[in-house]
Order: structure tokens, then sequence, then C-alpha cells
């Protein structure tokens, strides 16, 4: 069956900041399409009665087609994906642009929280390139003496300060108000999620290797794991502290979309 969506087009209309971050590295537009509407028509069997009210998980056009229509919050997170895509334009280069490609395929082509976890690398990218000198080399690269099973790590960068590399995985996890309602089940959230993605890797104590949590939620469920690292200030191995994305009201009512550490990101902001 034909694919009704007509993605391409769609995008040069509504998104056309894509097409400068892809830095003409061609995507195969007909296969966007072929993915994404096969996962579309799972999903409508999946989920037969349809909310109107807009959804974050949805997908990244359901995101669009909630902004035309004037929904605040699918405008403040459409917002932060358009800055998002600019400062990436602006700060990786050609061979780096080329890199991703595979993760914007990611992005545009996955329905329900999924996307998600394309925006989050990306995100995490940006937040690289912003705050060091490091440069992309590698995504998805395969790990070989620290890896298993032929698991591959997100992100590979040069670090001309060490001469060396470092490695990068993103670990999204995505809350809920049963996974946050008490310290325990924040307690059995993040060690479940954080240590199964280091099993998986199959790494150990390695120190050019990096895990970034990346949280996925509204403001009150964020809140609890921000008050939780308070609390108990949990560590583990190889990871940061978690970054998430909320967007603020600030004292003067100037609307605000941060993405940042959860110990930073509540500082002179009103959620």
């Amino acid at each position: 069956m034909t694919s009704p969506f007509n993605i391409q087009e769609k995008l040069k209309i509504y998104f056309p900041i894509l097409f400068e971050l892809l830095n003409n590295n061609k995507i195969d537009w007909k296969m966007v399409e072929k993915t994404f509407f096969k996962k579309y028509e799972q999903y409508q069997k999946k989920h037969k009665k349809i909310n109107s009210t807009f959804q974050i998980e949805a997908s990244f056009y359901s995101i669009i087609t909630a902004a035309i229509k004037k929904e605040q919050p699918a405008i403040m997170l459409l917002d932060y994906i358009q800055k998002l895509f600019e400062e990436l334009a602006d700060n990786l280069d050609d061979t780096e642009k080329r890199e991703i490609k595979s993760t914007i395929f990611g992005f545009l082509t996955n329905i329900d929280t999924k996307y998600l976890n394309f925006l989050g690398e990306l995100s995490v990218l940006n937040q690289f390139k912003r705050r060091t000198q490091f440069k992309l080399v590698k995504t998805e690269e395969k790990l070989t003496e620290i890896g298993v099973n032929n698991s591959t790590i997100d992100f590979k960068f040069f670090n001309p300060t060490t001469n060396g590399f470092e490695l990068v995985e993103i670990v999204n996890i995505h809350l809920n108000k049963k996974n946050t309602s008490g310290d325990e089940s924040i307690n059995i959230l993040l060690t479940q999620k954080i240590s199964e993605k280091l099993l998986k890797k199959g790494i150990k104590e390695n120190p050019k290797f990096f895990l970034v949590p990346v949280l996925w939620g509204n403001w009150r469920e964020i809140k609890c794991i921000e008050q939780y690292y308070k609390k108990f200030e949990p560590s583990f191995q190889n990871a940061g502290i978690p970054v998430c994305f909320v967007p603020f009201t600030t004292q003067e009512g100037k609307l605000v979309q941060k993405f940042g550490t959860i110990d930073t990101i509540f500082a002179n902001s009103i959620a």
C-alpha cells in the first residue's frame, strides 16, 4: 500500500531546518515513508481509540500537526527541536553531519516514545559540541575489546586535549506516575535502566566510556528524580547525572525550553 504521508514535501514546508542539517546527505525518503507507514499501521491497530488531545509520545509529525493547531505543549517542544537542529547545523562540520544521518532517520520513522530516544541522542550530542572541542568521529561504533555480542556505542569522539577517543552512550529513561511514585520505585527504575545498559554493552570500568541518562517526562516526574538525587546522591559506574528537557515559564512570564542536568534545570525557573 502506498503511504499517504508525503513526508519529504511536508517537512520542506513545516520544518526546513532539517534539510540544512542533512547538508545534502541524501536520505532514502521512500524507505522513510515505508518504515513510518508500517509503524503507523501497527500503532493504529494497537490504539483503536485515538485521543484527540496532544500526546508528546505520538510522533514528530504529531508535534508539527498539534503545533499548527496552536496546542501550547506542542509549540514549545517543536520550538526546542527547531533550535536544537539550528545549533547542530551550525556546530557540526560536513563529516559530522554525515555521521548523524542514521540518527535522523530513526527520529523521522519512529512512533510512540521511540522517536524521543533519537531526540535524546541529538540533544546530548549538541551539549558535547557546545561545551567541548570534541569532534564526532562515528555513530554506532562497534565495540571490540570492551564490548560483547557485537555491541555498539552511540558516539565516538576525538578529544583534541588528550589526542585520544571518548565513547559516549545514551540511555533514555521514560518517566511516568508509577515509576516516580516513591524512592523505592525510582531506585528500581534507575538501577534497572542504567545497569541493563552497562550489562548489554559489556562495559566494565573503562575511563574513556561515559553513560548519559536522559529523562523524558513531565516536570513533576523529573522533579521527583531531582529530589531523589539530592536526597541519596546515587552514583552509577561510568555514568553522569541525568539530563532532561523541560519547558518553563520564567518569573517574567517568558516561555523557555531548557535541556540540562537535573541538578541545575530548575534553577531560576517556574515550571
